[in-house]
């Protein structure tokens, strides 16, 4: 079934965007609570602060059954 997944950064101030899409023109979400993923994919994440540069992009493969 589907999976929750919650993310953190512990640098105060900075929020965290993530992906599920690949390559230069994926659609980044700004994180605002638990994601929920019904199907494998791989989540990309990476924090960001204005006036500061983006965190290195972390990223884990879920594979889900079915």
């Amino acid at each position: 079934g589907p999976v929750k997944v919650r993310l953190s950064c512990s640098t105060k101030g900075s929020s965290i965007a993530w992906t599920t899409e690949s390559g230069p023109n994926a659609r980044w979400n700004l994180y605002a609570g638990p994601i929920t993923l019904e199907r494998s994919a791989t989540l990309r994440a990476l924090a960001c602060r204005l006036g500061w540069r983006d965190s290195a992009e972390a990223q884990v493969q879920f594979h889900l059954g079915s």
